[in-house]
């Protein structure tokens, strides 16, 4: 009786003196079929009035909003005390034509490797290391995911998908910390360095480019760094594009109000891109070829000729396509995450005109795709990922180098959530 009387007054004390659960964020507005991450102030259990709630990491939980407009209310109870709860609400909204932030990214596809952030921020590659892109590992390729040493609270990494490009100037994936700094590696630098300082943001291409989130974009090429001119203050994110050439490499954009701006080289100003307006979104898929997101979910074909509707290309959240690798006959691809929460794949040619999109039936609950011309790899809403492709340098992290006929999951990782999904 005596051990039961002191659990007892344990379980009262703790429960007085309890903070109160909350939820970040309280309020937000989001558009039909959007994933939203949401985080709680400790481990608890969730619930929705609509939509649908992922698997829960930690204290996160992705929910992916309705397809119709109107709230749906999220509430975390505490597991052992049913009646401290705690409640969220996201707004479902008609979409709007302002263009999206930067997305943080937590893995990438590069030139036949991988690199992926694990949800305790540290940071993992395998595949081709002939040029340091596995930082540590032993061999010109490494078949399981390997840790990157050196590197914590990592939020986002981006990777060249064209060897030869900026990692002459000596890295070939780059990392962005909490922090801050941004870690190089790869090529000259066999370890993480710090390669910037103060960084919002990074993009990776054929040149370097970092945002400090107050307008000013830094562009490391092979020879200079300079700063983004042509009204950058403007500008909502910065791509990198990358067609296999430090001269025909070059950059594209997408302000505020949601023009498409592009520079033909690293070097160059970015200029106005005429009858292009609503985007959120671009990707390279050819040289001077690009495919735009606009904000209604439909896209667009921006090539040298002008800008084109794209047949089949309704309905998208979000989209992510790699062009031809140079002196390769192979088509380039792409992949679509539609607002219903399907998977779609479509092929491009050396022009960057793409395929009508088909359904990708074997990969479901995916919220985000990275894709080179070597491989593609697909983030479910659990933290696993999906690699698909070539397996030539064990850049699809199954243990082995033989290519399979279809996706398999990368070995032992549980890949982190990006914030802005």
């Amino acid at each position: 009786m005596k051990i039961f009387s002191v659990i007892l007054t344990s379980f009262l004390l703790q429960t007085a003196f309890a903070g109160p659960l909350t939820i970040t964020p309280p309020t937000q507005q989001v558009h039909p079929g959007d994933l939203v991450i949401l985080t709680a102030n400790e481990l608890v259990n969730w619930s929705s009035s609509a939509g649908t709630l992922g698997s829960v990491q930690g204290t996160r939980v992705v929910l992916q909003a309705p397809t119709t407009s109107g709230n749906v209310t999220v509430t975390i109870q505490d597991p052992r005390e049913p009646g401290r709860k705690a409640f969220a609400v996201v707004q479902v909204q008609g979409l709007t034509a302002t263009a999206s932030a930067w997305r943080t990214r937590t893995f990438a596809a590069g030139d036949g490797f991988s690199v992926a952030i694990s949800t305790d921020g540290s940071v993992w590659a395998w595949g081709l290391n002939t040029d340091n892109q596995v930082s540590g590992g032993n061999g010109d390729h490494v078949a399981l995911p390997t840790r990157i040493e050196g590197l914590s609270n990592i939020k986002s990494v981006v990777a060249s998908t064209y060897s030869g490009n900026f990692s002459d100037r000596g890295a070939s994936v780059l990392a962005l910390a909490q922090n801050g700094n941004v870690w190089a590696w790869g090529s000259s630098r066999p370890t993480p360095s710090v390669f910037d300082k103060n960084i919002q943001a990074i993009s990776f291409g054929a040149c370097a480019v970092t945002s400090k989130g107050n307008g000013e974009f830094s562009v490391y090429s092979q020879y200079d760094r300079r700063l983004l001119p042509g009204g950058a203050k403007d500008i909502s994110f910065v791509l990198s594009a990358e067609s296999g050439s430090m001269t025909s490499g070059g950059i594209v954009a997408i302000d505020k109000v949601g023009h498409l701006l592009r520079a033909l080289s690293c070097i160059d100003p970015l200029r106005i891109v005429p009858e292009t307006e609503h985007l959120i979104d671009v990707v390279p898929v050819a040289s001077n070829a690009y495919i735009a997101l606009r904000t209604d979910g439909s896209a667009i074909l921006v090539t040298a000729d002008g800008v084109s509707d794209l047949a089949g290309f309704e309905g998208i959240r979000k989209i992510a396509a790699s062009a031809s690798k140079p002196g390769h006959g192979d088509p380039g691809v792409g992949y679509l995450i539609m607002r219903n929460g399907e998977l779609r794949s479509f092929q491009i040619d050396l022009k960057g005109i793409p395929t009508v999109p088909r359904l990708v039936q074997s990969l479901t609950g995916i919220v985000d795709v990275s894709v080179s011309p070597t491989h593609a790899l697909f983030l479910r809403v659990d933290g696993t990922l999906m690699a698909y492709g070539s397996n030539t340098n064990g850049q699809l992290g199954d243990g082995t180098t033989q290519t399979p006929p279809a996706a398999v999951q990368v070995v032992g990782l549980q890949v982190a959530l990006p914030e802005t999904p």
